[in-house]
């Protein structure tokens, strides 16, 4: 069995998964992950998807396979031997799965994952109401040695109030601030600000108030931004760490936004 090869079920609640598609594309969102799994102080998981034939007798036929050269598992071990060698306090494992949606959140599920990352050709895997926020890395995010914001799109429901704690905390672990925005028109009138309509108040300024009451060393701003979500979310988002949504857009809408962003994208279900 190679070293870093873990069967499933010994993978520890609240993970970090991150799947690995190919050396060519998947290296920084490898890397994000396991900054992300640094951060929360939890193990990484990362997953490789290989052909459903091959991991039909997982473990056991996958674990042979790998003994005897294979190489996607060797690539694999290879990875994850080099992620615990570059994070020496980091905890690395790694698994393999068929290449469907369905396996990776079969997989988060069991592993009661904090986060699955993937690649910027998952960014149609959308959470379901209840299974952990999915971030979609596109490599495009630029390196800054300054701590840069965390952005959050929010409406005037409060079903956004997922993103906002998810937003919230990213940014007090990563030492940063948070930017609120709403994207508005005429027929999705703004939740706060000089535009506000008077009647009646909206169920996001006293939920952002609760959020905003746990995390009182998390600096924030309000800002509204006119005109569709899929333009106005990425644009300004042009110099965050992150944009954190939720899950209320159709996976066409959420394509769009996630092909525009230049910075990773987090996308949160309801409880």
């Amino acid at each position: 069995m190679p070293r870093h090869m873990t069967q499933p079920g010994r993978f520890a609640p609240g993970a970090v998964v991150v799947e690995f598609e190919d050396a060519r594309t998947s290296w920084p969102v490898v890397r994000w992950a396991a900054a992300e799994a640094g951060r929360r102080g939890r193990e990484l998981v990362v997953a490789r998807p290989t052909s459903p034939g091959f991991v039909s007798g997982y473990p056991e036929a996958a674990l042979a396979l790998a003994d005897s050269g294979d190489r996607p598992v060797w690539q694999l071990d290879r990875l994850v031997a080099g992620l615990a060698s570059q994070h020496p306090g980091l905890s690395v494992s790694g698994i393999v799965l068929e290449p469907t949606p369905a396996a990776l959140f079969e997989l988060v599920d069991a592993v009661e994952a904090a986060v699955l990352v993937v690649g910027p050709g998952r960014g149609n895997v959308l959470p379901s109401r209840g299974q952990c926020p999915v971030v979609v890395v596109n490599g495009r995010a630029r390196r800054c040695e300054s701590p840069r914001p965390v952005m959050v799109g929010v409406d005037a429901a409060d079903t956004c109030v997922p993103a906002l704690r998810f937003a919230f905390a990213f940014a007090h672990r990563d030492a940063t601030a948070v930017r609120v925005v709403q994207a508005w028109s005429r027929r999705t009138p703004p939740a706060f600000g000089p535009d506000c309509p008077p009647e009646p108040m909206s169920p996001l300024v006293p939920a952002l108030a609760d959020v905003v009451t746990g995390f009182p060393d998390v600096p924030f701003e309000l800002a509204l931004a006119q005109g569709r979500p899929t333009r106005q979310l990425p644009a300004r988002a042009s110099d965050a760490a992150l944009l954190v949504v939720g899950e209320r857009y159709a996976p066409r809408r959420m394509r769009s936004l996630v092909r525009k962003a230049v910075c990773p994208v987090a996308i949160v279900p309801r409880a």
